[in-house]
């Protein structure tokens, strides 16, 4: 009897997790948030005590890592000829404002992605453009409920959050988003990159000595663009800028 009724509670229990986080999934209705359809929930094995939640998700057609980390792109950074440089910046800022549409969503509703990458950034066709969409984010949490928890992929880690027990917000998110930007000029993987230059752990390298990706490689960004990636990876998270001061830095250039 005691079984019985242990299975059905644990049973209840997950149903009213994943109850809480469908609705949540309902609330992130954003052009740039991948979008949430609803979901199944199916239970399995001889005593059906598996329950499994099938989410429905929209189709995307590919990420922006398989876009901007190949060869035959020609990012910013690869490019000698200004004119044509000039066209492949347009095109980041293009994608730029999108990111940091979708994370300022998130960020006014108090949200942290926690693991920003150019492979959990999507892309869909629409009327023959590509539309950016942030995935991933069933892994976001409130700003008040993160205390401590590590979560995502190192390279992009903000200091605060490889320090032990290290207390981070929105911010990280901003790190990230430098690393990104840096990947999406150059065309190269940051991780690979760093892991050319470290000779410690990854955490001492970034939090002690303040390694970031280079930005003195050929064809470096002008020096706008630098300062704003810098502010982006900047130790002192009170230095960042807010998804919406990055938004509107790629809007203007996009005016120029």
């Amino acid at each position: 009897m005691n079984d019985k009724f242990n299975r059905k509670t644990a049973i209840y229990k997950r149903i009213k997790c994943y109850s809480c986080t469908h609705f949540y999934f309902r609330e992130l209705q954003h052009p740039n948030i991948i979008q949430y359809y609803g979901c199944s929930l199916q239970q399995s094995g001889k005593t059906r005590r598996m329950v499994h939640w099938i989410m429905i998700m929209e189709y995307c057609d590919d990420t922006l890592k398989s876009k901007f980390i190949s060869p035959d792109y020609e990012n910013p950074g690869k490019v000698e000829i200004y004119s044509v440089q000039i066209e492949q910046m347009e095109e980041l800022a293009r994608y730029a404002v999108q990111i940091c549409g979708g994370l300022e969503f998130l960020h006014k509703k108090k949200m942290v992605h926690r693991d920003m990458k150019l492979e959990n950034i999507l892309t869909v066709k629409k009327d023959g453009q590509d539309i950016v969409k942030l995935t991933d984010v069933g892994l976001t949490k409130r700003e008040d409920h993160i205390g401590g928890s590590i979560l995502g992929s190192p390279v992009y880690m903000a200091p605060e959050v490889l320090v032990p027990k290290g207390i981070y917000d929105r911010r990280a998110d901003i790190y990230a988003l430098g690393i990104m930007l840096w990947e999406m000029w150059y065309g190269i993987d940051a991780a690979d990159h760093i892991q050319q230059q470290l000779y410690t752990s990854l955490e001492k390298a970034v939090v002690d000595e303040g390694l970031r990706p280079s930005l003195s490689l050929k064809y470096k960004p002008d020096e706008n663009w630098q300062n704003l990636i810098k502010a982006c990876w900047a130790k002192d998270q009170n230095q960042r800028p807010e998804a919406t001061d990055i938004k509107i830095f790629f809007e203007k250039f996009l005016r120029h």
